[in-house]
């Protein structure tokens, strides 16, 4: 268990991601409107999935549990909210950390993207002392930038 299962919101439960994920993965990333703004994220068949799934966890989470990618669950119904990630941005020099996240599109319009990284902004300050977290999002994407 990674130390940021322990991170709540009023509607959310983070658990570490996990191959366990990979159907509601799948799922997601297979969705047109989800992945409108991923650049280089062509649709994945099922057959190869969740190989490419362990792979990318394996890399995520070389530098230790304390910082990865997290599944969030909806409280009430234990419902795949999607996830977040809060690690090294290894497009910079200094490896700030970096806040981000994949919501499928039936979570949309909730509010459910702000909460989480609300939630993920206290536990990077408070729990992991980090001087500065940022995210990144194309500019086009009014959504996220919001």
């Amino acid at each position: 268990m990674s130390p940021v299962d322990s991170v709540l919101t009023p509607r959310l439960r983070f658990r570490r991601l996990s191959l366990a994920h990979a159907p509601d993965l799948h799922a997601m990333d297979s969705d047109p409107a989800v992945m409108q703004f991923i650049n280089d994220c062509p649709p994945v068949p099922w057959e190869g999935y969740e190989a490419k799934t362990q792979a990318w966890l394996g890399r995520v989470y070389s530098d230790g549990d304390a910082q990865g990618i997290w599944a969030a669950h909806l409280l009430d119904d234990d419902a795949f909210a999607g996830w977040f990630h809060l690690r090294p941005g290894r497009q910079f020099e200094d490896h700030r950390l970096e806040l981000g996240y994949r919501l499928p599109r039936g979570m949309w319009g909730r509010g459910l993207a702000t909460e989480g990284s609300r939630g993920l902004l206290r536990y990077g300050f408070h729990e992991l002392g980090a001087p500065e977290i940022m995210a990144l999002t194309l500019e086009r994407n009014l959504r996220s930038r919001g």
